[in-house]
């Protein structure tokens, strides 16, 4: 799944389509999170909207981890190091 690109403020920089977005490999037993080359840890949280189920830390070296074991839709966001924001949902 792609996760999207949190945009805080428009500072009229422009920004390539690879900013915008990281891809997340999961199933209901683990994740896995494509690192942009800027960043080297993210913390991670798995949430059903209202509470969060999961939360993780990510590193560059270690980019998959495991979850407990969830079926349904959830809400993923991903920080990173350098303060960007990703997040999507996940259907497990």
């Amino acid at each position: 799944v792609r996760l999207e690109k949190k945009i805080q403020s428009n500072n009229g920089s422009p920004r390539t389509l690879g900013d915008m977005f990281i891809t997340c490999y999961y199933n209901n037993e683990c994740i896995e999170v494509e690192f942009p080359a800027e960043v080297d840890c993210m913390d991670v949280s798995i949430s059903d909207g209202a509470t969060i189920i999961w939360s993780g830390f990510f590193t560059a070296d270690t980019p998959v981890c495991d979850i407990p074991y969830l079926v349904g839709v959830y809400n993923i966001v991903c920080t990173a190091d350098n303060g960007a924001v990703y997040q999507g949902m996940l259907s497990l």
